[in-house]
């Protein structure tokens, strides 16, 4: 019950393999059987950032990892101090964070 909730957004089912094809039409693929998909010989692979403390941040990040895998995406984790962890954000050093 939160203010921001569309109750009109449209909402999209898992699918783990449509997802698959539609990165496949974009040009990424398994090309050498190691279940990451690639594209023009680099790995489909980022890191997303978030603050110790926050088991909801952390374990968010392992969802979005653990579903990410399922596509062939390589997702890493970085849970930083809190300190260094703003550094990052103020030098817009990292490719996606989580944060509230």
């Amino acid at each position: 019950m939160s203010w921001a909730y569309n109750p009109h957004a449209k909402s999209y089912d898992y699918d783990p393999e449509r997802a698959r094809r539609m990165l496949a039409g974009e040009g990424w693929e398994d090309v050498n059987g190691d279940g990451l998909i690639e594209k023009n010989g680099k790995p489909f692979r980022f890191t997303i950032m978030t603050n110790q403390g926050n088991t909801e941040r952390i374990r968010t990040a392992e969802i979005i990892q653990q579903n990410l895998r399922a596509v062939g995406i390589d997702v890493s984790i970085r849970v930083m101090e809190w300190q260094a962890f703003l550094e990052q954000i103020d030098k817009r050093s990292f490719d996606a964070i989580i944060l509230g």
